[in-house]
């Protein structure tokens, strides 16, 4: 558990304050496939990417929305122990919560549940909290896809909430995973001896 703790432990972010870049004229939507984690998705405007070592030195993709909102994605390979099942969204989710409870003032979960993203489920949670004397809203998506792991975190004011939600939706909607699909592990054929005990 220690060693899931620690890689989620990069959660811990600020309010990622950081001056607004003037507006330029209407952008396509973005399509951001990482170069170095089994993922892709899109981002529309405003929404406009940064350097993701502004807001977490882990974080692979960065994108704010008018300097107001943020979203950073977390890719981070399993741990992997032999004979030990590697952590799904679930494990993913608690290891992640015990820290952000631990270490935001005023940490609350409001709500939390599965997620469907390109046929894998997930674990969402909405939750709130203080940092450097401001009230934040989280919304925050763990997945996990054969040897990776995934925290998809967007963040912003309380009372940009309800945009932040709307926004992290659409975003979360284009999400893809990409490469081969994780090999399922072969069930074993069924014996004769099986089949003549459930035909009894």
């Amino acid at each position: 558990m220690r060693s899931i703790s620690f890689i989620f432990l990069v959660i811990l972010f600020g309010c990622g304050c950081e001056s607004n870049a003037p507006k330029s004229a209407p952008l396509a939507p973005i399509s951001f496939e990482s170069k170095t984690s089994p993922y892709r998705l899109e981002l529309n405007e405003p929404w406009a990417l940064t350097d993701p070592k502004n807001l977490n030195t882990h974080a692979d993709l960065a994108a704010t929305y008018n300097g107001s909102l943020y979203l950073i994605v977390i890719p981070q390979k399993l741990p992997s122990i032999p004979g030990v099942e590697s952590p799904d969204a679930l494990a993913l989710k608690r290891a992640s919560l015990a820290v952000l409870e631990e270490r935001l003032k005023g940490f609350t979960v409001e709500r939390q549940g599965p997620i469907k993203l390109d046929n894998e489920i997930g674990q969402s949670v909405f939750a709130s909290g203080q940092t450097e004397g401001q009230s934040i809203q989280y919304v925050a998506t763990y997945m996990t896809r054969g040897e990776w792991g995934f925290q998809v975190v967007g963040w912003g004011p309380v009372e940009k909430g309800t945009l932040l939600t709307a926004e992290i939706d659409r975003i979360l909607a284009t999400w893809k995973f990409t490469g081969a699909a994780p090999i399922a592990a072969p069930s074993l054929p069924e014996s004769e001896d099986d089949a003549d005990e459930s035909s009894d």
